[in-house]
């Protein structure tokens, strides 16, 4: 009955200790996956602000092209009025 009572409380002993185990393996599981979320939403929130930030770029090169493009247009509409002044071109319209 002795040799029962022992193998038992060794039995016992061994699965306290491998409860330990378990439960120190989930609680570090339960935090990496809690460092890996907080990372992955810091990566979406980066990726969101650069989203932003390139529609912002876009539409400001968009802008600065066509002003670009009526100062142009404006350019050569004076330099067509001094071209035909000279020519003495009488204007249609």
């Amino acid at each position: 009955m002795g040799t029962v009572a022992q193998h038992i409380h060794d039995l016992d002993s061994q699965l306290q200790k491998t409860l330990g185990h378990v439960g120190r393996l989930t609680d570090s599981s339960k935090k990496r996956s809690r460092n890996l979320l907080q990372t992955l939403k810091d990566s979406h929130d980066s990726i969101e602000k650069l989203e932003q930030h390139l529609l912002a770029e876009r539409h400001l090169v968009a802008d600065n092209y066509q002003r670009d493009q009526q100062k142009r247009l404006a350019s050569l509409e004076s330099k067509l009025d001094v071209l035909l002044d000279r020519l003495e071109v009488p204007l249609r319209d």
